[in-house]
């Protein structure tokens, strides 16, 4: 579950708390809370044409320290860290990876330099386990040939919704949905692979959970939910968060 990093920098009561994450699921209710919190912030961030691009568990802060005993639904969530975030192009999409400071340039520059076949270029941003279909592209390729027919990568907000899709399955589910020993076997199993059912219905997850983890991690964007609209038409986020979810105007 989300558990507080102890840290001098988090100690104050007027700072976000980090939450990192170990295997134990959190119940339906907390992931509610935490989800509503995350999509209204992409909400927020894509109406403004600005893309996060590095969404995670990682990257979401509690808003107040957490009281032993008591339940998460019971903080608020902040997404943080915007290293990667940028501002889609005229034509709605990313087609390469704007960072907005030099350092980060530094650090995607030093990571392929570990090396010599440079295996990641400076367009792939964000954690692998986390990334959309439509973000990896070419490196999910099983053969040369697959990856010559596939188009070059460009991807929009929709692989912001993609991550909190996927932050929302590791959640309730203590799992990662396509993770493989290798981030080459993540990437072909984030390409190719269907969802992993099986791991919903072991986990005991409620249909209108499932159903918005459906329409969260779709892997043709056109089709996959906004995060506008898996705010304010998921019936399972009424359910758990509707107080929550009513704080927020619609974009």
């Amino acid at each position: 579950m989300l558990s507080e990093k102890t840290s001098k920098a988090h100690r104050s009561e007027t700072r976000p708390h980090k939450p990192s994450m170990t295997m134990s699921n959190v119940s339906e209710e907390e992931a509610a809370a935490i989800m509503a919190d995350l999509l209204a912030a992409l909400e927020h961030m894509h109406s403004l044409n600005l893309i996060h691009r590095d969404v995670k568990v990682d990257n979401i802060f509690l808003r107040k320290r957490p009281i032993k005993g008591t339940s998460l639904s019971s903080n608020d969530f902040v997404l943080g860290d915007f290293g990667f975030s940028t501002r889609l192009g005229e034509d709605g999409f990313v087609h390469s990876c704007k960072l907005l400071t030099s350092f980060f340039l530094y650090f995607c520059f030093a990571a392929n330099l570990r090396s010599p076949r440079f295996p990641f270029s400076l367009a792939v941003c964000g954690s692998p386990i986390y990334m959309a279909p439509e973000v990896v592209q070419k490196k999910g390729a099983r053969s040369k040939r697959e990856e010559e027919e596939m188009d070059e990568r460009a991807y929009d907000t929709q692989a912001d919704v993609w991550s909190a899709g996927v932050v929302m399955f590791a959640l309730l589910t203590g799992n990662f949905p396509f993770s493989g020993e290798a981030t080459k076997e993540t990437f072909r199993r984030i390409v190719h692979d269907p969802l992993p059912m099986h791991k919903l219905v072991d986990a005991g997850l409620s249909q209108g959970c499932v159903s918005l983890l459906t329409s969260l991690l779709e892997k043709d964007l056109t089709l996959r939910v906004s995060a506008s609209e898996a705010l304010r038409t998921s019936e399972w986020l009424h359910q758990h968060a509707r107080e929550r979810v009513l704080r927020y105007p619609e974009k």
